[in-house]
């Protein structure tokens, strides 16, 4: 079913009001679909059982965390410059095997000094280069919606939170200004508190925000208590995880 349905799969292009005929699409996974990620995840499962076997990179507890993947999104870890140009190589090598390229245009690579200042060896490396083209460095990098930074800070994914926050509220008042305030109410809880990654953040809120009392008011949880919200379900999730790296990190994480 899935080899017909790939292999007759047509779309058509809409603009300016006007569709095209359909044509057919000849390789790709479907935009949006559900069952996209499990599928692709699955056609480049040798890719990462080669790299995670391949004993290059960084190592928790004897188990390789130098590759991680969410379909198309892949981070590779290393410990050292020599390490991960390694791991690089061998990325281009297994895509060109399966016949994809790398995007050196979205490829990004940021270096994280470590806590200990006096294990610090370098400031500034080589460029990594991944089929002859170069990799450019970053000091923060969005993955899977949350703004992680070189220096371990959450502050860039805080504004970016805050912002979005804004721009969900001034929506809010705009379009259902003339609604009843219970469905205000109801938009804010299900869309504006929508906080996405929030349970990651080291830093929480003060309980007497001149907004806490207003929100209480309203009958409306506190940015703490839904920030708090988050975290429970994360741990909750966290403890429950059947994952071999996630129990490893369990057994020396005294938060989860």
């Amino acid at each position: 079913m899935l080899a017909f349905w790939y292999s007759h799969q047509q779309t058509t292009v809409v603009w300016l009001n006007t569709q095209s005929s359909p044509f057919c699409v000849g390789n790709g996974t479907k935009q949006g679909g559900i069952s996209s990620p499990f599928l692709f995840t699955r056609y480049i499962r040798p890719l990462l059982a080669v790299i995670s076997s391949s004993n290059v990179g960084c190592q928790i507890g004897g188990i390789a965390v130098n590759i991680f993947a969410y379909a198309d999104d892949i981070v590779l870890l290393a410990p050292s410059w020599h390490a991960l140009q390694d791991l690089l190589l061998l990325l281009d090598k297994c895509c060109k095997e399966l016949g994809m390229l790398c995007n050196t245009n979205k490829t990004k690579c940021m270096i994280l000094n470590p806590t200990d200042k006096t294990k610090t060896v370098f400031q500034t490396f080589s460029h990594f280069t991944i089929d002859g083209h170069c990799v450019q460095f970053v000091n923060e990098f969005r993955y899977l919606g949350h703004i992680i930074s070189n220096n371990l800070c959450d502050d860039a994914d805080i504004k970016r939170q805050i912002h979005n926050m804004y721009v969900r509220t001034n929506m809010l008042i705009q379009r259902f200004r003339n609604c009843s305030q219970y469905v205000k109410m109801a938009i804010f809880r299900d869309y504006c508190t929508c906080l996405y990654s929030v349970a990651l953040w080291s830093v929480g809120y003060i309980k007497y925000y001149s907004v806490t009392g207003m929100l209480l008011a309203l009958g409306l949880s506190s940015f703490d208590t839904v920030i708090h919200n988050y975290r429970k379900s994360f741990l909750y999730v966290w403890s429950k995880h059947s994952n071999d790296l996630v129990k490893l990190l369990q057994c020396v994480s005294p938060s989860a």
